[in-house]
């Protein structure tokens, strides 16, 4: 899922991707910017993934890095643990200052 995280200040701000381990009870946060709606992440092996650009017509036009193809792997983001869930725009906004 993606979390929009606004703050007038800049670099607090993002529209991160939420990656929701069910199974052991945690997320984590694969950053992003606002063009993060316009793509869908795609399993490729093992914790790799990558991001498939789902509108491409938006980012022909627009200043946004295509993003598309691009590999991330869930092993190498922190993960939480999911009774933080409620917590989770303040823990976005620390990680993006670390």
């Amino acid at each position: 899922m993606r979390k929009e995280s606004y703050n007038q200040i800049e670099i607090y701000s993002g529209t991160s991707f939420v990656a929701i381990d069910l199974t052991n009870k945690k997320f984590g946060f694969i950053d992003f910017d606002a063009s993060s709606i316009y793509y869908s992440p795609m399993y490729v092996d093992n914790t790799i993934y990558k991001f498939k650009l789902d509108t491409p017509k938006e980012i022909v036009n627009s200043r946004f890095q295509n993003y598309d193809g691009k590999e991330f792997d869930l092993a190498m983001i922190q993960f939480y643990t999911i009774d933080k869930l409620n917590e989770a725009t303040e823990i976005y906004k620390q990680e993006k200052t670390q």
